[in-house]
């Protein structure tokens, strides 16, 4: 549960999707467990690598829970699933891939369909570590991929919303496991973790860090590429307006952020 999505990516999701001979991992989870359980885009979830993948399931099974939750069903865009991954997304730096021109060309050409998926989401849920803030590789107010994601999203008044939490081991038990239940479905057990909300003021004292312009980014290709050509088209062509306009528009987002709560332990325990 405390590995990063990184190490998931690396270590589960590419090999499985190598072994699948698929080329993103929502066709493996539709080849091996049914259409059904792929749709069109309800969430789209935003998060850093760096930080705890057990984090997301945990948080999203909490906010999106059936009892809290009017509209079902929900399906999450989720990067690590959505996208066609690389060797090279696992690679900090620039090294060369490993892959074949294929699997570059659909890496990129997913990557480039960010602002449809975030058009066609209802929301756009941002998943944060609260003992990563103000640290470049886990604070998504620090993270290039991220504040693009929140600029489109209230570029298109679409509803933008956060959850700060951390994952804390229960005295006593043992480690999480993943487990297939009795229908053959992927399902987590939470019972010996839980999920501790951070108080509502932790992230809005980072707003005023936000800065698109030196804001990290594990692939620095994707800031040449995909981001700034983006936003400079919300610059009106201009790219120094439009980081200006990014910055503006997620520091006064991150002001009026829906959905900073603080919880009870026991409210948010599995």
């Amino acid at each position: 549960m405390t590995c990063s999505t990184e190490e998931v990516v690396k270590y589960a999701i590419l090999p499985e999707c190598r072994k699948a001979g698929k080329m993103r991992y929502c066709e493996v989870i539709s080849q091996n467990y049914g259409r059904s359980h792929v749709g069109n885009v309800t969430v789209f979830v935003s998060h850093a690598w760096a930080n705890a993948w057990g984090l997301i399931p945990m948080m999203l099974l909490h906010s999106f829970h059936p009892k809290r939750c009017a509209e079902l069903p929900v399906f999450f865009f989720l990067d690590v699933f959505a996208v066609c991954q690389t060797q090279h997304s696992v690679t900090r730096g620039e090294l060369s891939y490993q892959d074949s021109e294929e699997y570059k060309t659909a890496n990129l050409e997913d990557l480039c369909n960010f602002d449809i998926t975030l058009r066609n989401a209802v929301r756009t849920f941002g998943v944060m570590d609260s003992t990563g803030v103000g640290v470049s590789d886990r604070d998504l107010c620090q993270r290039a991929w991220c504040l693009f994601e929140f600029a489109t999203t209230l570029t298109l008044g679409n509803v933008l919303s956060f959850r700060l939490a951390q994952i804390r081991q229960k005295k006593g038990q043992g480690k999480a496991i993943l487990r297939r239940s009795a229908k053959d479905q992927p399902a987590l057990l939470f019972g010996d973790v839980e999920l501790v909300y951070a108080k509502p003021n932790k992230l809005k004292k980072h707003s005023s860090l936000v800065d698109v312009k030196n804001a990290s980014c594990r692939v620095t290709s994707d800031l040449i590429s995909v981001i700034y050509p983006r936003v400079q088209m919300l610059g009106g062509g201009d790219l120094k307006t439009g980081l200006q306009l990014v910055n503006d528009m997620v520091q006064k987002g991150l002001d009026l952020l829906e959905g900073i709560l603080e919880w009870k332990d026991n409210e948010v325990s599995y």
